[in-house]
């Protein structure tokens, strides 16, 4: 009976800090959604969670307790009273575990309130001891616990979804040979490619500073994109995506320093067996020949290596000197050139004049209000690896910078352009310029960052084509697509069939004018974003609605106050986190109207549930398209030649 005493005792403790906490919690932010049924409902699978895990804990540690009491001839409230205190100093370091992730407390206060939870429990548990009945309130209380609490248990999806009759059908499928009537296909392909650069930064997208004048120039003999989105905004996954036209999920790649699979059959391979010259100019060794990057290239310039060489300026001449070259030697020979531009990726330090460019000009003072601190983590703070140091919190100054960084590189590109129209091969070479991701520059309150958000900082990216007498001039295309279909772009665009194993679809229908069938679904993109495997964030992207998922995050769906959240530490931290910081991010979901927020300001996932339901059953049904296939771990440090640690290191990449 002393045993049933100490399980009901604790049970009924840890139960009345639930309902104190669910209560506490509601009134700082309210977990609980709408309405007073599921309110009750709510709180009650609370307090359950903790009653029952009290009741549990009550029953195990209940025997050693009771032991202690009878050698030491205590009291009959002690084992409870033991029991409880245990709970609280457990309970009472959590939570001040989890409030120290934004308040710090100094070793003093911690203790104190050790003891607090400690005493306070103890107390509590003594005087719940008391009861003259225990088996028959416990079983009573714990049958309704069970009740009550049990659904909470119940493996589930977060909200309930409307059925649509058309997400589980694969993409429509173009077939290239239908597009070859009329003019000849290029002879070759010039893919270029900038890291780390956002499409909203460049005067071509309205960008209100000159950034791109060259790019502007180009795109007025092609068409443009205005919609275009990466699958990762992490450069490795994303350029492994643009060679293979496969998802992330399918190679396998989840951040960078990880090797792309030689089981996979990319684009330079496929020309290169066609009798294409194939080269790699890379400024960047996370895509280098470290990681298997140089899969069907004949050569590979990794000029990365070079500090002094690996700028737009030294890119841009390695790229002239081997096309000369190559119209020397191969004058009659089709060739894929890749170009890939480290610029305008942090550290934000281009030449003069560009350096200067912009800086205390007035947009600058747009950002004047902007306040950030120097940390490790970029939410909230800037980076070591990004700092620049004469004025290191001033987010307008980094701002100015990564836009010289734009200027810098579009001269250059106006260098490389100009020399392929000079060379005579404008009129039979297709030329593409895109990004592998773009850069938090305070939005969401990330500052001078990659790859952690799928915001449209990050995944929205340029992307222009131009092919004289092929393509339009000036036309532009807003249909969203992904820059990943690239690979069988260019392949539709050669007459070349498309392989079966690349999954994302190819644009260069969109890009010839041509129209699509009617279809049932709009068109969307599918963006990864993260770098943990087992806590992946992933959006779909219409053009009007962006809904991401947060695995991780706070479900705020009416009713989902379940158990396991509820005894779920580190999810009600970011609740709490959530409330006091605003921080969207930390939610389950987000849905943002593009057409009136671009900015991705307002999370209406309670606003419109509705398009919550539809657009998450899309992105489920994409999801489950690669279940189960293996992710990829990052390449040990020990494994890579010291010259590719420095790179990284110069970087960001390793510390």
């Amino acid at each position: 009976m002393s045993l049933a005493r100490t399980a009901l005792a604790v049970a009924l403790v840890t139960g009345a800090a639930g309902l104190v906490e669910g209560i506490l919690l509601a009134v700082i932010f309210d977990p609980f959604g709408a309405g007073a049924a599921a309110r009750a409902l709510s709180l009650a699978k609370f307090v359950a969670a903790y009653a029952i895990a009290g009741s549990v804990a009550g029953a195990i540690l209940g025997w050693p307790a009771e032991l202690i009491r009878r050698r030491l001839d205590m009291a009959p409230e002690w084992p409870a009273a033991l029991v409880s205190g245990l709970i609280g100093i457990v309970y009472a370091r959590s939570w001040t575990r989890t409030i120290m992730a934004d308040v710090w407390f100094s070793p003093v206060v911690q203790v104190s309130l050790l003891i607090w939870g400690l005493g306070l429990f103890a107390a509590m548990g003594a005087l719940a001891s008391r009861h003259r009945r225990p088996g028959r309130v416990a079983a009573t209380c714990l049958g309704l616990m069970i009740l009550v609490g049990a659904p909470g248990f119940v493996p589930g999806p977060p909200r309930p979804l409307n059925p649509h009759p058309h997400v589980a059908a694969p993409p429509a499928t173009i077939d290239p040979n239908s597009m070859t009537d009329g003019p000849a296909p290029p002879r070759n392909v010039i893919l270029i490619l900038a890291d780390t650069l956002r499409a909203d930064h460049l005067s071509l997208y309205g960008y209100e500073r000159p950034t791109s004048p060259e790019l502007s120039r180009f795109a007025r003999s092609g068409v443009t994109f205005t919609n275009a989105i990466v699958a990762k905004t992490k450069t490795s996954p994303s350029v492994a995506s643009l060679f293979t036209g496969a998802w992330p999920y399918t190679h396998g790649i989840v951040t960078c320093r990880t090797t792309l699979p030689g089981d996979l059959t990319t684009l330079a391979e496929i020309l290169k067996a066609r009798g294409f010259s194939t080269h790699s100019i890379v400024a960047n060794s996370n895509v280098g020949a470290a990681f298997g990057f140089d899969q069907g290239f004949e050569s590979v310039d990794e000029i990365w290596a070079d500090p002094n060489l690996s700028d737009a300026r030294g890119v841009t001449d390695h790229a002239l000197s081997w096309l000369k070259a190559r119209r020397d030697s191969q004058p009659g020979r089709p060739f894929f050139l890749y170009v890939h531009y480290i610029d305008p990726h942090a550290p934000y330090s281009p030449p003069l004049p560009f350096s200067e460019m912009f800086v205390d000009d007035p947009f600058s003072r747009r950002h004047a209000g902007i306040k950030v601190g120097l940390g490790d983590d970029s939410i909230g703070s800037i980076r070591p690896s990004v700092r620049l140091p004469e004025r290191a919190t001033d987010v307008g100054y980094y701002i100015s910078r990564y836009d010289g960084e734009i200027a810098y590189l579009d001269h250059h590109l106006g260098r490389l352009l100009a020399s392929v129209s000079e060379m005579g091969l404008a009129g039979d070479t297709l030329v593409i310029f895109t990004a592998d991701h773009g850069e938090a520059l305070s939005e969401h309150e990330v500052f001078f960052s990659h790859g952690e958000f799928s915001y449209e900082d990050n995944a929205r990216v340029p992307l222009m084509m131009a092919l004289p007498g092929r393509l339009a001039a000036g036309a532009t295309v807003s249909e969203v697509i992904e820059i990943a279909g690239v690979a069988p772009t260019v392949l539709a665009s050669l007459g070349l069939p498309v392989q079966r194993e690349m999954e994302v679809q190819g644009f260069w229908d969109l890009a010839m004018g041509m129209e699509r069938p009617e279809r049932n679904v709009e068109l969307a993109a599918y963006i990864e974003a993260g770098t943990v495997a087992g806590a992946l964030r992933t959006a779909i992207r219409t053009r009007r609605w962006k809904l991401i998922e947060n695995p991780t995050g706070f479900d705020r769906t009416p009713g989902r106050w379940d158990l396991r959240s509820a005894l779920n530490m580190n999810r009600k931290q970011k609740a709490f986190e959530l409330a006091r910081t605003g921080r969207e991010h930390l939610s389950r979901f987000e849905l943002y109207d593009l057409e009136t927020d671009p900015a991705e300001m307002r999370n209406l996932d309670r606003d419109h549930p509705e398009v919550v339901d539809e657009l998450m059953a899309r992105l489920r049904a994409w999801r489950e398209r690669g279940a189960g296939r293996p992710r990829l771990s990052e390449t040990p440090n020990a494994d890579l030649p010291e010259e590719v640690i420095r790179n990284l290191r110069s970087l960001g990449y390793v510390n």
